[in-house]
């Protein structure tokens, strides 16, 4: 491999290896054919002290009997706009009304949608998984400018950021 693939393996190892929760010596020897859902009731399995297969059966019988979601659960669009408007499932009671920075507006979820979020488990992950955490989305901005430099917007050099498109100004 070239260094610059070598690189690439190094850091796509080091993110596999956080993800799995091991070692980028154990990543790298993670068999490759698996499925990381086999992979990972592999490693349950372990865990509990019993086999993969009841780790699955498990799974599926919470999936068959879940009643999520309800028709009380948010919508899509419901879930976007409150990640817009950066509520926190945690602090739903000093965000509510909060103004969305990219549309102006307030979050437009009546009451009634908000208590159903602070009592609703499954919309609340789903809230907090749609808003990665603050050193993941650094992480992704860094990785982002090394592998693609930015292009100068009139927004860039209004907040005084500087250019890296040659010839702009």
């Amino acid at each position: 491999m070239s260094g610059r693939s070598d690189e690439l393996y190094q850091k796509i190892l080091e993110l596999r290896a956080q993800r799995l929760g091991v070692s980028p010596q154990e990543a790298e020897r993670v068999d490759r054919s698996k499925p990381l859902f086999l992979l990972a009731a592999d490693v349950a399995a372990e865990r509990l002290g019993i086999s993969p297969e009841e780790v699955l059966a498990a799974d599926l019988q919470r999936m068959e009997t879940s009643p999520y979601p309800t028709p009380e659960c948010l919508t899509p669009d419901e879930v976007e706009d409150l990640v817009e408007a950066g509520v926190e499932p945690g602090g739903l009671e000093v965000q509510v009304g909060v103004t969305a920075a990219s549309a102006a507006q307030v979050v437009p979820l009546p009451k009634a949608r908000l208590d159903h979020l602070r009592s609703c488990d499954a919309c609340r992950t789903l809230l907090a998984a749609s808003r990665p955490e603050q050193w993941r989305r650094a992480e992704f901005r860094r990785f982002l400018d090394a592998e693609f430099p930015r292009v100068s917007t009139a927004q860039d050099r209004a907040a005084g950021r500087p250019s890296s498109c040659p010839g702009s100004a």
